[in-house]
């Protein structure tokens, strides 16, 4: 089972670079019920202020 996710996995510990890009790649914030993909701080900031935020 291991060998089948092997691939998928990352060992060690992760540097600001590597979650930076994970979270510009894969986050997304939630408002209105619609998914916002989060492609920088300006759109994380501008949905927080109204209100409150699902960041998945």
């Amino acid at each position: 089972m291991l060998r089948r996710v092997e691939p998928y996995v990352a060992y060690g510990y992760p540097n600001l670079k590597s979650v930076r890009e994970l979270i510009y790649k894969r986050g997304y914030g939630k408002l209105n019920k619609q998914r916002i993909p989060l492609s920088n701080n300006q759109v994380i900031e501008e949905v927080c202020k109204l209100g409150t935020v699902h960041l998945i």
